[in-house]
């Protein structure tokens, strides 16, 4: 570059080009992340948020709409196999941000309220149940 093609600065800000139109890339079923940001209503280009209560009531909304039950599952702790039931509403007990959204699950004995982030294998739901998981643990 010679010294013709520098232009000396005046001090004046230059002016930035707003852009026409901004493209948000669509959202992709092969991606974790963009699965997770399909049930928290965003977009490709929003960050994954912590876990709150609002995040944690509009993933219940979500996994409402999309689960399908009873469903068996294990417990990612002992592998211990159990029968999911439903959802338990989070106007049903006090939403808890440490343990998240609750399941009712059956043993051998009767039902019990379960964190869904302690599901693993959860037949039928996997995608969905892991995702949840995913970003529960990792966004907390």
């Amino acid at each position: 570059m010679g010294e013709e093609d520098i232009e000396h600065d005046d001090g004046t800000p230059v002016p930035i080009e707003r852009p026409t139109s901004i493209i948000t890339k669509p959202l992709s079923e092969k991606d974790q992340d963009d699965r997770v940001r399909m049930a928290l209503g965003l977009t490709h280009d929003d960050p994954l948020p912590d876990v709150s209560r609002k995040t944690l009531l509009a993933y219940y909304r979500y996994l409402a709409a999309n689960l399908w039950f009873p469903f068996k599952a294990k417990t990612e702790s002992d592998g211990t196999t159990l029968t999911v039931s439903r959802l338990i509403d989070p106007k049903e007990s006090e939403l808890d941000e440490e343990e998240g959204l609750l399941c009712e699950a059956r043993d051998r004995e009767k039902p019990f309220p379960l964190p869904l982030s302690e599901l693993d294998d959860a037949v039928g739901n996997r995608k969905l149940i892991g995702d949840y998981g995913y970003w529960f643990w990792n966004w907390h």
